[in-house]
């Protein structure tokens, strides 16, 4: 169920390749049955956008105890 290709730039994804299949993320969900793959670049892309929502909603939680 691997896709052969980035969910979100569609980037190609070899799965001979050692390198990418070091360097890709892939998130299973099993519930849905879906497997997602993401390119190194993606990836590091939603890991700060989550950084920077979590840092957001932390700050708001700081805020509102005032």
């Amino acid at each position: 169920k691997l896709p052969d290709q980035c969910m979100v730039c569609e980037a190609d994804f070899d799965k001979k390749d050692k390198e990418m299949v070091q360097n890709w993320s892939v998130v299973v969900h099993d519930k849905k049955e879906q497997v997602r793959l993401y390119c190194p670049s993606c990836w590091d892309q939603a890991v700060k956008l989550v950084e920077e929502v979590m840092y957001d909603f932390s700050e708001k939680l700081e805020n509102s105890d005032e």
